[in-house]
Parts: structure tokens; sequence; C-alpha cells
């Protein structure tokens, strides 16, 4: 009940938190990020999104990033 639904909400404010370092990341890194890239990135669980957090660190362009992703753009 309630134990249940505060953790689901706990989790899902972890995935926002998430979600959000990442954009801001790349935003500052590379000054783009394509459309819909929040959207993609929300659906995943949170360990891919912690791996992902390294990868855009890591990266040298979009990209890359986006290869590590597995979702692939038309720039």
């Amino acid at each position: 009940g309630l134990e249940q639904g505060l953790e689901q909400g706990l989790e899902q404010g972890q995935l926002e938190t998430a979600v959000r370092f990442i954009m801001r990341l790349l935003q500052r890194r590379f000054q783009y990020t394509p459309p819909n890239l929040a959207q993609q990135l929300a659906r995943l669980p949170l360990d891919e999104l912690d791996t992902l957090l390294d990868t855009a660190l890591e990266v040298d362009s979009i990209a890359d990033f986006l290869t590590h992703l597995g979702v692939f753009y038309a720039f």
C-alpha cells in the first residue's frame, strides 16, 4: 500500500534526476541534444541511466553517446 507507493515515488524521482543530469551534461559538453532524447532516456531503468551518465562524461561527441544508447538519429 503506502510503503509501495512511497518506494515507487522515490524511484521515479531518482529516474527523473538521472535523466536531467544526463541531459544537462550533454547540453553543456556538446551544446546540442537531439529532440526526444529525454523521453528515450526516461524509458530506461536506473542502473542503465547510471551507466549512461558515465558514458556522457567519457564520449567525444553526441553521436558517440547515441551509439552507446543504441539510438540513431539523422542529423
